[in-house]
């Protein structure tokens, strides 16, 4: 789970996209900036963000035992 920002003004960007790899879904974030991804197995990931007028960005993060992990992204123009 997520949440993804402008780093203009801090509010929330809804419509980035996260794509996954491989390509199997595909993820926006919800009028508040958040997102979910479901059912994602132990190990280490890089989240990608992109949106129409900022710069694209990633962040990395472990997933251990299926537990909620949080990645907050700031995207800026």
């Amino acid at each position: 789970v997520g949440e993804i920002r402008s780093g203009l003004d801090g509010k929330p960007l809804d419509n980035a996209n996260i794509p996954t790899n491989p390509p199997t879904v595909s993820l926006t974030t919800d009028a508040s900036g958040t997102y979910s991804i479901p059912s994602v197995p132990s190990g280490k990931y890089t989240v990608r963000v992109t949106r129409a007028g900022f710069k694209a960005a990633a962040v990395d993060v472990t997933i251990t035992g299926g537990a909620p992990t949080t990645a907050n992204v700031v995207l800026v123009p």
